[in-house]
């Protein structure tokens, strides 16, 4: 018996020794960051911009791994199960980390418990762009084109509860339209059908939105940020084209699953800092659009919790109105905003949003009801099809949005749903 326990005892300081070595030596492997969005897109890119910079001084190689789909829970929730060891990290932001659990009856992650945040990298904006060849310059003009045509309008987002998902919904809610709403997996995917004018308008990301402006091949309307722009300074806000207070801006950040090593967890966050502080790199961000933040890994957390928090506050029957807005049961989405308002619910299969034009139209996938915005399909040319891709509303099997007015009346008070920093 003494043996046994002597030989024990050997073998946890051994696998305690080789732990500690591991933690001193990294990064020994290469590193995944996983984002839940497509490539070219603001976290893409910021993801991109750490990971050369940490390849560069470790020697080691960090990859970034686009994992699009529901929204970014798709990569969030592989992070969630990785390994521990400081070789799976995620560019995670407010969609899957606070917007997303309360729109969701159910996730197989939990933001605050599975993760060991890093560092806060960016905040941004967006911006509401429609097709050049759109009759509509303002704002102001947009409002009057949809509700000269209740119904006949889509607009494109880059998966449910993102910021560009509610930004649009709270436009719908606060201006009174009926606009359908067109699910893609990122806003580099939405871009080709915006272009060739398939979808009449979105907010999309400023990091997509401008260079386009700027090659007269969209037009943008407004930012969605609190303040104008220094990248697109003649570009008025959503609060000065008449929505006060309007606002709808992404974040992300950079994380670990919960349970890496804070040895792993210090390395990181020093050179993120250490990164985002760089000249180069500042002026890179700048150029893109893009905030950097670089706040310590307690600071960021607390923002995570202030958020998740924030978005659920006030009565029972408001939380589970919002978590009814998940994809499974998503019937009616109603105005998204200071307040959710209330729908009918209609309980049937889920169904996708397809082009009249796609492969795929009316017919019902249920494996992808849990992920209705990966089942989009919008070819680049429809030949013989022309006109603009629509959402049916009136097919029983398919998913309806419609805009407040045409729903049951809201059973809440005033409560939260987009706040400074939360969409």
């Amino acid at each position: 018996m003494k043996l046994a326990a002597n030989l024990f005892a050997a073998l946890g300081v051994l696998l305690a020794a080789e732990t500690a070595c591991a933690q001193s030596s990294y990064p020994n492997r290469p590193v995944k960051i996983l984002v839940g969005f497509t490539p070219g897109t603001a976290p893409d890119l910021a993801a991109r911009i750490l990971a050369d910079r940490f390849s560069e001084v470790w020697g080691t190689p960090f990859v970034v791994e686009d994992v699009p789909g529901a929204g970014s829970n798709v990569a969030t929730d592989r992070v969630a199960k990785a390994a521990a060891d400081g070789t799976t990290l995620l560019m995670g932001g407010n969609p899957s980390l606070v917007i997303n659990p309360s729109l969701y009856e159910k996730l197989p992650f939990d933001p605050i418990k599975d993760f060991a945040p890093i560092s806060q990298v960016f905040i941004a904006a967006n911006v509401l762009a429609v097709p050049i060849e759109s009759p509509v310059k303002s704002v102001a003009e947009l409002v009057a084109f949809a509700k000269a045509q209740p119904g006949k309008l889509s607009y494109a987002h880059a998966g449910v509860g993102t910021s560009q998902h509610l930004g649009a919904e709270l436009f719908k809610y606060m201006a009174h339209l009926d606009i359908a709403a067109v699910p893609y997996r990122g806003s580099t995917a939405l871009m080709p059908d915006l272009l060739a004018g398939r979808i009449n308008m979105s907010f999309a990301n400023i990091v997509n939105v401008l260079p386009l402006a700027r090659e007269g091949k969209l037009r943008a309307l407004a930012i969605t940020s609190r303040k104008r722009s220094a990248l697109a300074p003649d570009l008025p806000t959503m609060a000065e084209s008449g929505f006060p207070g309007f606002e709808a801006v992404p974040w992300f950040g950079l994380l670990a699953p919960a349970g890496t090593p804070q040895e792993i967890l210090d390395k990181l966050h020093t050179e993120t800092v250490k990164t985002l502080a760089m000249p180069e790199v500042r002026r890179k961000f700048d150029e893109l659009g893009l905030e950097p933040i670089g706040n310590t890994p307690a600071e960021f957390a607390a923002v995570i919790r202030k958020e998740n928090a924030r978005m659920g506050e006030g009565d029972q029957g408001r939380r589970h109105q919002a978590r009814q807005l998940n994809p499974r049961n998503l019937q009616r989405l109603a105005g998204c905003g200071r307040k959710f308002a209330g729908f009918r619910h209609r309980p049937r299969k889920a169904a996708i949003f397809t082009s009249p034009f796609s492969p795929l139209a009316n017919k019902t996938r249920e494996s992808e009801a849990l992920h209705p915005e990966a089942a989009t399909s919008f070819p680049a040319q429809a030949p013989g099809l022309p006109g603009p891709a629509r959402a049916s509303t009136s097919c029983s099997r398919n998913i309806v949005i419609a805009s407040p007015a045409s729903i049951s009346p809201p059973r809440t008070a005033e409560s939260g749903c987009i706040h400074s920093r939360v969409d």
